[in-house]
């Protein structure tokens, strides 16, 4: 049941006239000829199989026309079917762009480049022929979930973006112009509106602007398209090196910017080969030049091209748009569009537990650390005891971490000093070693001396039933990567049996209670020993909407990485399974181990989280990638090897990240929510979910799609309240962290819970910075600090046998309840502690999958220390 609190969140329904229409040429079969004649010309050119860039002439199609314009479909060896305009074209321009686009694509001379150029494919496109057509009738159900086309969701973003920037926006005390661009995104490009600030007073100037993405998605079980409008600061850099992306303003204002990509750094920066064909086309089809020399220096007061600066860069303008920005901008949005928000409804009866929540007092989990409590903890983890190698390189470290482990495991005279390389008691079921370390974690390319000095590391080995952890010294994380220490002194270390945790060097607080990183890092280590409190099940099983049946919890986590391993070598594949299991009132982690250790050969199938995240770290990254059948296989088969440890009668849910996982089964795609799976639990001749391959006699009591942090996640707005009397407005709650069931839902089995993140809750001065004002009105030392918003996490809950609501509110309690830090996680803790085994793996290397200078880093979890 749901509640009278209504969450607004900042989507909304594409009806048919927010959808308009488009101009579809379809393109003749002639065409394909003529493409594949000029692709070969194109791949002896560059020397590479590669396809025609062609997105290149869209772009300058549409920064000439004003126009959404795309080629479909994309694909690497077949021709286009279709071009497809949101507006009307000219078939002359047409006509021009391509023969222009041909000139530039082989390399044709600048000089030499001529409109009378003779070009059968562009006679082909431009003589298609042309029809209008509604986007809405674009749009198909399968029960009730649509599906479009990509082309009908960017040409139905554009109609949008329009409609957005053509009614004026009074904001923060002033009037603020909206400019799209060639993405069929919102930027603030008047100098008048822009953010600007120094480090110093009186130094030179750093300009943000506000940037406004759209993008038409489908909701779960809602019938109708939604478009996610998603603000962000976007902070202009004062170079060209080193950015990735950049805005370029046409001579007319009533153009749209021009997107741009760039690469290389320092002065060896230039625009990227298909962004340059773009602005070629695009400046001959207007007879000017659109980029100058001098637009190049990016100095000074923002000009015509504008770059944004990379994610990493120390900035004097904060992240973030903050609560009221994000307020005004839904009101703005719904009046534009002349739709309400997608809403979401309060689900009634339900609360998070305070009392089993985990509460840090001094940064310390005292209730996890008592003496009388970690023992049976301890057991219920897998093992009997834990030893903690404390590895410095400096004796300011060495003095931090005695002050740490002193505070954390209750031994005050541990803080006063303890021998060398001697096992000292730290509890009835804990123990500490120091050990000088420093040719071990010294960074540089020395790797091969370092198993001689882990050689002389005393107490590596221990008896059975002790877990060996290590806390290590790391100097700050700006290392080359091939120099930098903490990937391979994971992996060797693991390939000893002992899992590392690393510490930056700094200045220790003479409190460890305010060693806030000092901390974190303790409790991470205690999470990678598989410890859970028995307060999870209080958090599961509290007040009337509780799950007191002792299920077991399944997390999956999946990554393809990219980067320069994805470009230059064999794409990696980092997969995990990680399944919480009750035992009594305690819990007991357990993870999927793929292959034996590669060092003792022990162990495969289910093991203690320890063991199998040894083992892990242990070996190289799997190759492969998320499309292959042999992933989906040996999914199903750890599932089926997980029965024995499930309790009878219990039974077990999967959980899954849905950003990831979604395009493994069938059913976790929107689109094919309400498709029926034959008799064999198949769709497609697919398995439609995780573990329901009849071989495996034990399918989950639920499959539960979890998804968090992107950007096609509408972001909750504020909470309207009934009033307590008739005829009164709702009453206006600014902030929220409720679960909700998302309206207009036909099968309502997808819910939203609502995330502030924990800076917000803080005490400091600006925690709660643009609650109720935006940037425009800000003094200069507010500006500098990141405005926190909120964000939302999507529960949709597949396959269940029963009421989804229970394994909904299952989701978000294992969301609230975090194993090792006192804030929410982003993912329910099986998904989170399988996302940390990858994280921590020796051969992580960070991946971004979409094109983001400003992720969503105020809602990142607070996790151990990650390899570049």
């Amino acid at each position: 049941m749901t509640g009278d609190k209504e969450l607004s969140l900042l989507a909304y329904p594409l009806t048919e006239v927010l959808h308009g229409t488009a101009h579809v040429y379809r393109l003749p079969s002639s065409v394909d000829d003529a493409w594949n004649r000029l692709r070969t010309r194109y791949r002896m050119k560059v020397r590479a199989n590669v396809n025609l860039p062609y997105s290149g002439l869209a772009t300058a199609l549409r920064a000439y026309s004003g126009a959404c314009v795309n080629l479909f479909p994309p694909s690497k060896d077949q021709a286009p079917e279709r071009l497809v305009t949101s507006a009307p074209l000219d078939r002359r321009d047409v006509h021009d762009a391509v023969v222009l686009w041909e000139q530039v694509v082989l390399g044709v001379p600048n000089e030499e480049i001529v409109f009378d150029y003779l070009s059968e494919l562009a006679d082909l496109i431009a003589d298609s022929a042309v029809e209008q057509v509604s986007l809405a009738e674009q749009v198909h159900h399968v029960g009730d979930q649509p599906d479009a086309p990509n082309w009908v969701y960017d040409a139905a973003t554009w109609e949008c973006a329009r409609r957005l920037a053509s009614v004026p926006w009074r904001v923060d005390g002033r009037e603020v112009p909206l400019r799209a661009d060639t993405d069929g995104n919102l930027v603030v490009w008047a100098d008048q509106a822009l953010w600007s600030s120094a480090w110093k007073e009186g130094g030179e100037l750093c300009y943000a602007a506000l940037r406004i993405r759209l993008l038409m998605k489908t909701l779960p079980g809602v019938q109708t398209p939604v478009v996610v409008v998603d603000p962000s600061v976007s902070r202009l850099s004062r170079w060209l090196g080193g950015t990735r992306s950049a805005w370029l303003a046409p001579r007319c204002v009533e153009d749209p910017l021009l997107c741009l990509a760039v690469e290389g750094r320092g002065r060896a920066a230039r625009i990227e080969v298909t962004s340059g064909i773009a602005l070629s086309v695009s400046h001959r089809l207007r007879g000017e030049n659109l980029l100058e020399p001098g637009d190049l220096d990016l100095a000074g007061t923002p000009g015509r091209l504008r770059a944004l600066v990379p994610k990493s860069v120390r900035f004097p303008i904060g992240r973030g748009v903050g609560m009221y920005t994000v307020r005004e901008l839904g009101r703005h949005a719904a009046e534009a569009f002349g739709v309400p928000n997608v809403t979401a409804r309060e689900v009634r009866g339900h609360k998070f537990s305070a009392q089993a929540k985990r509460v840090v007092t001094a940064g310390r989990d005292a209730d996890m650390l008592d003496e009388s409590g970690l023992p049976a903890v301890i057991k219920a983890s897998g093992g009997e005891r834990l030893r903690v190698l404390a590895l410095y390189r400096t004796q300011r470290t060495r003095a931090r971490l005695q002050r740490l482990l002193a505070h954390h495991f209750a031994r005050p005279d541990l803080s006063e000093g303890a021998p060398e390389d001697t096992v000292v008691q730290a509890g009835a079921h804990v123990e500490v070693v120091f050990h000088h370390a420093a040719s071990l974690l010294a960074h540089g390319s020395g790797h091969r001396e370092r198993a001689a000095a882990l050689n002389q590391v005393p107490h590596l080995v221990a008896q059975d039933g002790t877990r060996v952890l290590a806390l290590c010294e790391t100097e700050f994380d700006g290392q080359p990567l091939d120099e930098d220490a903490k990937p391979v002194v994971s992996r060797i270390l693991a390939e000893r049996g002992v899992l590392a945790q690393f510490l930056a060097t700094a200045e220790a607080a003479e409190d460890p209670a305010k060693d806030h990183a000092g901390n974190n890092a303790v409790a991470d280590l205690l999470r990678a020993a598989g410890l859970v409190h028995p307060r999870l099940t209080t958090a599961l099983a509290s007040g009337s909407l509780g799950t007191p049946d002792p299920i077991t919890y399944v997390g999956l986590h999946v990554r393809a990485q990219r980067g320069e391993v994805w470009t230059k070598g064999a794409p990696k594949l980092g997969w995990s399974l990680v399944a919480m299991i009750p035992d009594g009132e305690h819990w007991r982690t357990l993870a999927y181990q793929f292959a034996p250790h590669p060092k003792t050969g022990r162990g495969t199938g289910w093991e203690d989280y320890f063991t199998a995240n040894t083992a892990f770290r242990a070996h190289p990254l799997p190759g492969g990638k998320r499309q292959d059948e042999s992933l989906v296989a040996a999914i199903d088969t750890a599932l089926g090897q997980l029965r024995p440890h499930v309790a009878t009668g219990a039974g077990y849910v999967v959980m899954v990240s849905g950003d990831s996982s979604r395009s493994l089964w069938p059913l976790l795609a929107n689109k094919n929510l309400d498709i029926e799976p034959d008799a064999a639990g198949r769709v497609g001749n697919r398995p439609a979910l995780p573990g329901w391959n009849p071989a495996l006699g034990h399918r989950p009591r639920a499959v539960v799609r979890v998804t968090s942090g992107t950007r096609d996640l509408p972001r909750p707005v504020e909470v309207r309240k009934p009033a307590a009397e008739a005829g009164k407005d709702p009453r206006i709650v600014k902030t929220t962290r409720s679960l909700y069931r998302l309206d207009g839902s036909a099968s309502a089995n997808t819910w939203i819970l609502a995330n502030v993140p924990r800076q917000f809750a803080g005490s400091g001065r600006h925690s709660r910075a643009g609650l109720d004002s935006g940037r425009w009105s800000t003094d200069a030392q507010t500006g500098k600090h990141t405005w926190y918003a909120h964000t939302s996490t999507e529960i949709v809950v597949v396959g269940s046998d029963s009421d989804p609501q229970r394994y909904a509110v299952a989701a978000a309690r294992l969301c609230d309840h975090a194993v090792s830090w006192d804030g929410r996680t982003s993912y329910p803790a099986p998904v989170h502690l399988a996302a940390l085994m990858d994280r921590n793996h020796p051969e992580y290397r960070r991946t971004v999958d979409w094109n983001d200078e400003t992720q969503y880093e105020e809602t990142a979890d607070a996790t151990s220390y990650q390899f570049r």
